[in-house]
């Protein structure tokens, strides 16, 4: 327990506590906890017990936006912390396609400071007219990696078998079938009884956190096409940090955004012929997205919200 320190308790998407909790032990000036929103202490729809529990803290910050303005409304009057709604990425475009859910993450944001997790999310919400602040995480702590660039025209494709749609299985379909001399690897991905997929093709079902990498350096080309994203997926950070040449459907410094499939194909056409790594995207991940600067973003962000 830090002394003197202002308190915040962090309600975070279960799969980031773990990180969350190394940023903020780092940051001298706060005294953190973090629960998952899953943890008994939160969870639940006895909100008296949530008033009483954040009567103990400064701050509660939600890793994983929500627009409950009720329970905004009544922690602001009945306990008076600062709130912090912290967006990922499909807890936004979830709220985006309700009008009454947007209605009400406007309201939200009159009470509570919102803060995304990259450029995405943000413009989304500055084109409504709800003003933002970025701030990173990657649930994966990046460091320089000695790792080696392929020859072989092959290309790995980020699409989980339970979301063909959302990660556009159709582009990547017909991608392999109009490239047969290219080798492609889809995962995590999960073949269906007498499903066709075409002989270029291979599919991984699961890989183990620790064996990702070892299968992306088999590689030149890392694709991730979803219709929605957050602001700096793990995936695409870790196969920039290999040098990795990467396509995905948003802005990003480093890496070749499409819109449409003409795009992809085009893409993919210039960039299997390259002989050597994507050093620039390399370098931008260690600048950008290594645990010093995470830290330094929450930092600053509980400085701005007085807590520092």
């Amino acid at each position: 327990m830090k002394n003197n320190c202002m308190k915040i308790l962090i309600v975070a998407h279960p799969g980031f506590t773990e990180s969350i909790s190394n940023i903020v032990k780092d940051i001298s000036s706060v005294d953190a906890r973090v629960v998952s929103f899953k943890d008994k202490i939160w969870k639940g729809k006895n909100i008296l017990r949530r008033i009483i529990l954040l009567n103990n803290y400064d701050c509660v910050h939600f890793f994983w936006g929500n627009v409950k303005i009720f329970d905004f409304l009544f922690y602001r009057i009945f306990s008076g912390v600062k709130i912090i709604n912290h967006f990922m990425g499909t807890d936004l475009h979830n709220i985006l396609k309700s009008k009454r859910k947007t209605l009400e993450l406007r309201m939200c944001a009159i009470i509570s400071k919102i803060v995304v997790v990259g450029y995405v999310l943000s413009e989304e919400l500055s084109e409504i007219g709800i003003n933002n602040d970025i701030v990173y995480i990657i649930n994966h702590e990046v460091v320089k990696k000695e790792f080696t660039f392929p020859d072989d025209r092959k290309v790995i494709a980020y699409i989980p078998s339970t979301r063909k749609t959302f990660f556009r299985h159709d582009f990547l379909l017909k991608l392999s079938e109009d490239h047969p001399d290219i080798k492609f690897t889809w995962f995590p991905y999960t073949k269906e009884a007498d499903e066709y997929v075409p002989k270029n093709v291979s599919v991984i079902p699961y890989i183990q956190k620790d064996q990702v990498l070892t299968e992306m350096q088999k590689h030149k080309i890392f694709i991730r096409i979803p219709i929605h994203d957050g602001g700096a997926p793990l995936s695409l950070i870790e196969a920039l940090n290999i040098g990795r040449w990467c396509i995905w459907t948003f802005n990003m410094e480093n890496v070749n955004k499409i819109d449409s499939y003409n795009d992809l194909k085009s893409n993919l056409e210039k960039l299997i012929e390259k002989n050597d790594y994507n050093m620039k995207g390399e370098v931008f991940v260690l600048e950008h997205f290594d645990f010093p600067k995470i830290v330094a973003g929450f930092t600053e962000l509980y400085i701005k919200m007085g807590l520092i």
